[in-house]
This record gives C-alpha cells, structure tokens and sequence, in this order.
C-alpha cells in the first residue's frame, strides 16, 4: 500500500528532491520507519520501536481511508505524524520489517489511533472506544509529567513496557484495548490473496459454534457455557464441548477461534476487511454472489447446500480447490474434497469477483469433479426410500433440478437422525 505524504520539512525536500508542498508516494512499511525516525528514540527496546510501527502504519492507512477524494494523506508535519525518513537508522527499519505491513482495526474499522509523549499516568480519552481513559502506571514509572493531549500510547509508557519486556503485541493491547492487528493488504487491493491466506490459516484452529463469528477462546469467559448458550440442541452443544477440549489440548485456548459456517467470512469481510456493515446469514452470502457453472469455479468463490429453497451451509474454494468450511458441531474449520459434501449450488460474490476475475487463478479441474454417477440407480434408490420422491421426472436417467432436491432432502432427513443419536456434522 503506497501513502501520499505532502512534504513541507525542508530536510526532506533535500532527501525526495521535490519542492514545497509537493505529494511524493512512499510504501506504507517505509512510511512506519520514516515516522518512527520522527516520532521515538532508536535506543528504545525493539518491542516498543515495534508498538510504534504498528501505530504508526495504522494512523497512516486510517487518514489515507478518510482523504482518499483529497490530494494527500498525510503530511511530514507533528500535524499528523513527525515523519523523518532522513534520519531513518537500522533499529527503525528492523521495527519496521518485523512488523511488516501490520494495523490495528477496531469492529471492521481502522483504528485511527492516537499517541503522545507521556500521558502523566492517566490516559486522556479520545472519540473511540479503543482510546479510553484508563490509569497508566507504565507511564507512572517513566515520571515524565503530561506531554501532549495524553490520548492513546504513551510513548514513554510502551517505553517501560518494553524494559520490562512485554511484547508490541501486550503494549498494544494496553493501550488500544479492543483492536485486534491484522495486515493492511486486507484493506487494499489485494482482497483476495488476504482471503485465501485467512482460510488456510484457520484451517485446524477453530470450534464449529452456531452463531460464532471469530471470537477467541479467550475472551468469551466460561467457554462451557457459551458454548452451550449458543449451541441450538443440548446434543450439539456436547459436541463442541468435546472438541473444543481436544484443540485446547494441542494449541492452547489463545489459539482457537470460534465459528460457524458463514461467520467464518463475516469475521472476515465485516470485522478484519471491513467490507460489510452487517452480519450475513449463508442465505444472505449467497444473495450477494453471481451465480457460476461448478466447472467455472476458482479460488475465492463460494459453494452452497440447498435445502428447501435456502441456503443452509456454505463452504469456500481454496487455493488448491479445497473447499473450506466451518464443518458443524464437533469439529471445526477443515480442508475437504469437493466431493466431500452435496455442494448444489455455486456463486462468486461481489465483494471478491474483479480480483477473482483479473487474478488468473484456477484449481485443477479434477478437484472439483465428482464421481461418475449412476443416476437411473440413484433414482430408484431415493424412490425406495421415499415413493413420492420423484413426481415428475421418475427414473429418466438424466440428474435434473427434481432429482437433485430429492438427494439433499434424504440427506436433510439422514443428519437429523444422526443427530437424534449424537452424532453428524450439524
């Protein structure tokens, strides 16, 4: 992502060559350096430089949101931030390069957050959940008396925060509560690369819970009982209790999160990429999406289980032409073959469909093809199981809208049992 930084200091004219006023573009990672060769001292611990970048790159990429109809982002003035690429040392470039390309965002939005010098021991606050006022005894140490609105990080507080060897991640977390780091190409133009890297990386870190959309073991208190006040059947609530037990055991609960089938993209879209204002059902998921042929489908795009004209589950095209999916009660975000599950109907959605369609980027057919069928076989079996299945089409050989609907409402009717006796996937 590229910033535009109208330059006034005169240092920096010399170093872009450019003359007053003018608007030069610099990488948002090369902007978080510059600004911190402004902003705080290269002697400081490495946690602390990193906390700033961090800041730093997000102050940037929240103005660059606010100003994109104006003719610059930011300027190199303490107006928005001190920014000093002239007097950039290795410590800022290492902060910078370890933290690369890292925001903080507040419920799908990015934090414009704020900082000062020292904030006296009590923070100031601002006009942002995120910017509370709160006691600050890291900034209590460093006894350095109000510098500046007190609003957000103390710079001399992450400073002792850092001393004391807490990582950027915890100073952070102090002084924005409630922001969550995620990276910025999520925010830009390479949605989808950021899409499909998001589901590979939740891929065997999550709990199947109805409802869920990406809260983390750790923060919904006695996960029993949430899971439970969620879950819609005491049966399925068992099962996620089960499974989540197994995943605490071998990744630590600060590792899992919880979700459903559709709150796996709305954690995504609306919370990370800030896409969607509001939640969306797999109904609502595929509302927005432009409907495509199984043998068109590519990176990105979504499938669906219809059942009774409505889009119960939806599942994702991976990389490789995995599709991955919230699975249901008892298990978690998986990678499966196509074939895994009755898909019946496939969409691009819109959010996604310019980067998928200028991305050149298809999963080998074979991954999506299912196997042959035979369907005049298929259909005498759905009759025995139900006479009146087949009204119209009865045993034609050929696998139409009628005989597809009959499948998914005897697999519809298999889960229920399943479930009756504790066991499936829902």
């Amino acid at each position: 992502m590229i910033i535009r930084v109208k330059i006034t200091r005169p240092e920096n004219r010399n170093y872009f060559d450019v003359t007053d006023g003018e608007i030069v573009h610099v990488d948002l990672d090369d902007y978080a350096a510059g600004v911190l060769a402004g902003e705080v001292y290269a002697s400081w611990p490495a946690e602390t430089l990193k906390a700033q970048a961090v800041a730093a790159r997000s102050f940037g990429v929240a103005k660059a949101r606010q100003r994109m109809n104006q003719t610059y982002d930011v300027d190199d003035t303490s107006s928005y931030q001190a920014f000093k690429p002239y007097n950039i040392r290795k410590e800022y470039t290492q902060a910078a390069m370890e933290t690369a390309g890292e925001i903080l965002v507040y419920d799908g939005e990015v934090a414009l957050v704020k900082y000062c010098a020292s904030n006296g021991g009590r923070t100031v606050s601002g006009s942002k959940p995120y910017l509370p006022e709160q006691d600050d005894p890291w900034d209590a140490v460093a006894n350095k008396g109000r510098n500046g609105h007190g609003i957000g990080m103390s710079q001399w507080g992450a400073k002792v925060m850092g001393d004391a060897e807490f990582s950027y991640n915890e100073i952070l977390a102090f002084y924005y509560p409630g922001t969550e780091i995620v990276q910025a190409s999520i925010i830009g133009t390479d949605i989808l690369d950021a899409w499909l890297n998001y589901l590979d990386a939740n891929i065997g870190r999550s709990v199947y819970v109805y409802g869920a959309q990406g809260q983390k073991a750790t923060e919904v208190g006695d996960v029993e009982a949430w899971i439970d006040r969620r879950s819609q059947t005491t049966e399925a609530a068992m099962r996620a209790w089960g499974y989540y037990q197994e995943k605490e055991a071998a990744i630590g609960a600060e590792n899992i999160r919880f979700f459903d089938c559709s709150g796996l993209a709305m954690y995504f879209f609306q919370n990370l990429a800030g896409i969607s204002e509001n939640d969306a059902s797999a109904n609502t998921l595929y509302g927005g999406c432009e409907p495509v042929a199984r043998e068109d489908l590519c990176p990105g795009d979504f499938v669906f289980i219809d059942t009774n004209g409505r889009k119960s589950h939806v599942g994702y095209v991976g990389r490789n032409g995995k599709i991955i999916e919230a699975r249901g009660s008892g298990y978690g975000v998986e990678a499966n073959d196509f074939s895994k599950r009755p898909w019946t109907h496939f969409g691009r959605h819109k959010w996604l469909k310019d980067a998928i369609e200028k991305s050149n980027i298809a999963p080998p057919a074979d991954e999506l093809e299912t196997p042959d069928v035979d369907v005049k076989r298929l259909q005498v079996y759905l009759l025995s199981a139900d006479i009146d299945a087949l009204p119209i089409s009865g045993v034609d050989g050929i696998y139409g809208s009628e005989t597809d609907n009959a499948v998914c409402s005897l697999i519809q009717r298999l889960e229920s049992v399943r479930e009756e006796f504790g066991y499936g996937d829902t």
